[in-house]
């Protein structure tokens, strides 16, 4: 905390020292002085973030060996993640041997906002579980890559695959017998444009605070007892006051995190500076013990440390 103008117990002490150069006894009495203040500063840092829930379809192929022949029992090569398709339909002996067939590229559906934007206090919003694995027609497809089925030939890129919709000539049975590719919704956290973000901020307080006791005491040892508010003061005698203020408990802001890219949805605080106002004036009244005419003095003054962070 920034309180070097204070002791290790968070004290603060005033002192002052005059001499009696009467050559009589002199009477000693004085006002305290008035309540001190505190004010502080810390730096606030939370992170904040808007985000929506997005619905995306996706597809998956179980590819076929193009090796192989599709009926009765195609061979598949394990299921992987696509992103567009060339499908070709038509009746087999057709494909086999003419362009009555059609041929065309699809892609899975546009991405949809399954839930606006809201306030959440992490990265990203919970999801929903993905939906089931749907098996979906035309239902023989080919491998990855350059394909040949007959005269037909479709080339696709590393994240396509070729399907055919292929009618057995003789068995309209087998039509959908083995399904080579599925869809599926899955979801998403999309943040807002400029979310996530850091906001800061500047923090304040202040305490009012009295002071303590004041001592009196004689050439820097023997204590002076007072007796209705006066002191006592041999002639020839230093007397020394002594004001101690007992300084108030201050927050303690200490997370380094707030100067940087600060990473966290709950606030960080950490000190900025410290202004101690501590008042140590005295009004001072002194006269001869027996008689004589009081004169009045005003000594210290308001004290003011201003302790700011590198």
């Amino acid at each position: 905390m920034l309180i070097n103008c204070l002791d290790s117990l968070g004290r603060y002490t005033y002192t002052a020292e005059f001499v009696n150069e009467l050559t009589t006894d002199m009477v000693l009495s004085f006002t305290k002085p008035a309540a001190s203040t505190v004010s502080y500063s810390y730096d606030t840092a939370i992170k904040e973030n808007r985000a929506r829930i997005i619905e995306r379809t996706e597809w998956q192929a179980n590819f076929i060996n193009t090796n192989s022949d599709p009926f009765p029992s195609p061979i598949y090569t394990g299921w992987t993640a696509i992103d567009s398709m060339v499908y070709a339909s038509g009746n087999y002996s057709s494909l086999g041997g003419s362009s009555s067939g059609s041929v065309s590229t699809l892609i899975p559906n546009a991405n949809t906002v399954f839930s606006g934007y809201q306030s959440v206090g992490v990265d990203n919003r919970v999801l929903p579980s993905p939906t089931e694995w749907i098996s979906k027609s035309p239902s023989y497809c080919s491998q990855k890559g350059s394909v040949s089925f007959s005269n037909l030939r479709m080339n696709s890129s590393d994240k396509q695959f070729a399907c055919v919709d292929l009618r057995h000539p003789s068995n309209a049975s087998l039509t959908g017998r083995h399904f080579g590719w599925q869809e599926r919704k899955s979801y998403f956290s999309e943040s807002e444009s400029g979310y996530p973000r850091v906001m800061r901020a500047t923090g304040t307080g202040s305490k009012t605070f009295e002071g303590g006791d004041v001592s009196v005491s004689l050439d820097g040892s023997s204590s002076v007892f007072s007796s209705n508010g006066e002191y006592t003061i041999p002639s020839g005698t230093t007397v020394k006051l002594t004001y101690e203020v007992i300084t108030p408990t201050l927050p303690y802001y200490n997370d380094l995190d707030v100067t940087g890219d600060y990473p966290r949805y709950t606030a960080g605080q950490y000190d900025s500076s410290i202004d101690w106002r501590i008042d140590t004036q005295f009004e001072v009244n002194v006269r001869p013990r027996w008689s004589g005419t009081t004169a009045t003095y005003n000594i210290g003054d308001l004290d003011s440390y201003l302790i700011a962070r590198d």
